[in-house]
């Protein structure tokens, strides 16, 4: 700002009263009068909340009747930080015999920190020079010779102040540049690449965008994924699996210049069970029993392992290890068992012990009565051929073997016998049997005598 303030109360360069505020990098040229028994600053009159003044100069007279400083005149509480600036005016006084005006604030309860002030500077209270306090960093500043401050960056450059971008040297004290609307140039997107699940409760990834220039005006972006369909991206570039597998990629774009993004790409990973027996395009695992199967977990990401695997059935299978995932057939049947991981995560595996199922096990007929043994598949779709059927001891019934589905079983003469028959199911050989006992109905038996 160039140029004079005079107000009747809190009277200031940029701002006569603040609660809260930000002011930082700006300049004040020019002299800021307070006509009234109120707070009088080269930058602002009087500051409040948590407020914080950095990387301000002001240069020219700052003169008033209450809290005078070269800077800020006064502050209402302990919350308000003024650092790294300069007070460079030619005079600060208090036109009153009562109180003291300071070169940087009029007060020492804010948080001052490493201000500092020209050799020229002068204090005055109600016309009479007043020596500044020896605090070299309170309410006076540092002195600083005025020669060093012109047509020199160093002093300002030590205090942070970026002369880049936003300051410039001249032959007197800085200036500030004259800048445009600075856009983003780059955007890069972290983490550049993710693995996660698609399912259970750690299937999201926080993508984060660093927008540059660090003073570009507006950093705002917008997320979207502009290859593959197996995520999500909200507003906030929170990344959300679908369930399945695939590669997405993701994209910020800026909101300010559409033609700068950046992508980062995101793996999905389906949790699965993969074993070598993979028939009727199903996931039926097939064993004989007293075999084992090794399964291979697909689709694990990092950190995520198998904490379970507990069959419906252990009677049918049962669990040899976690790791390697090993199980065993124990007798025929099928039986669901699922595995769960850390990672909350489940996967449903099926698992088949071939057997041969007989319409009877045991059964009772009358020499010249029949009935069909019949033959069950164990599981539906499952290839089952039937190779023979005999008897133990033979004699005692017929076996009829022109339909080996039906195997139509007649009673010859009174006794017992056991038929077994043999079949193959999914190329593993099987065989199962059937007690039967032949009795003889003596009521149609006519007795001599």
């Amino acid at each position: 700002m160039l140029g004079n303030v005079t107000g009747q109360a809190y009277v200031g360069g940029i701002a006569g009263r603040g609660n809260g505020i930000t002011i930082e990098d700006c300049r004040v040229t020019g002299t800021i009068t307070g006509l009234q028994n109120s707070d009088t600053g080269g930058i602002i009159g009087t500051s409040g909340g948590v407020s914080s003044i950095e990387r301000c100069y002001s240069s020219g007279i700052v003169t008033g009747r209450a809290g005078v400083g070269g800077i800020v005149g006064a502050c209402t509480g302990r919350t308000t930080t003024l650092s790294n600036s300069f007070a460079l005016g030619l005079k600060v006084e208090r036109t009153i015999a009562n109180g003291s005006p300071g070169r940087v604030s009029s007060g020492s309860i804010m948080i001052l920190s490493n201000n500092r002030a020209s050799d020229r500077m002068e204090l005055r209270r109600n016309g009479n020079v007043i020596a500044p306090t020896s605090d070299a960093y309170g309410r006076d500043g540092a002195t600083v010779a005025d020669s060093v401050l012109r047509n020199n960056a160093a002093p300002y450059t030590a205090l942070g102040w970026d002369f880049t971008n936003i300051w410039a040297t001249s032959a007197g004290y800085p200036l500030l540049r004259k800048v445009g609307h600075i856009k983003p140039t780059s955007i890069t997107v972290a983490p550049p690449h993710s693995i996660i699940p698609d399912t259970g409760p750690y299937n999201q990834v926080q993508l984060t965008a660093e927008v540059l220039p660090a003073n570009a005006m507006n950093k705002g972006v917008i997320w979207s994924v502009v290859a593959g369909s197996i995520a999500t991206v909200d507003a906030n570039g929170l990344v959300t699996a679908s369930w399945g597998a695939g590669t997405v990629t993701v994209r910020a774009t800026s909101v300010d210049n559409p033609g700068v993004w950046g992508e980062a790409t995101v793996l999905v990973q389906h949790f699965w069970l993969y074993h070598e027996v993979d028939r009727y395009g199903c996931d039926y695992l097939q064993l004989e029993a007293g075999d084992t199967a090794t399964l291979d977990p697909v689709g694990l990401v990092p950190g995520e392992y198998i904490t379970s695997f507990v069959p419906d059935d252990p009677g049918v299978v049962e669990v040899v290890s976690l790791d390697p995932l090993i199980i065993k057939g124990v007798s025929g049947g099928a039986v669901q068992i699922v595995a769960e991981t850390n990672f909350g995560r489940t996967y449903l595996q099926f698992a088949y012990v071939p057997y041969l199922g007989l319409n009877y096990t045991e059964k009772v007929i009358e020499v010249g009565e029949s009935f069909e043994l019949g033959t069950l598949q164990s599981i539906l779709g499952a290839d089952v051929e039937i190779d023979d059927a005999d008897s133990s001891p033979v004699g005692i019934v017929a076996i009829d073997p022109s339909d080996p589905y039906s195997l139509t079983i007649t009673g010859l003469r009174p006794g017992d016998v056991t038929v077994t028959v043999y079949a193959e199911i999914n190329g593993i050989d099987v065989k199962a049997d059937c007690k039967i006992t032949v009795t003889l109905d003596y009521s149609d038996v006519e007795l001599s005598t």
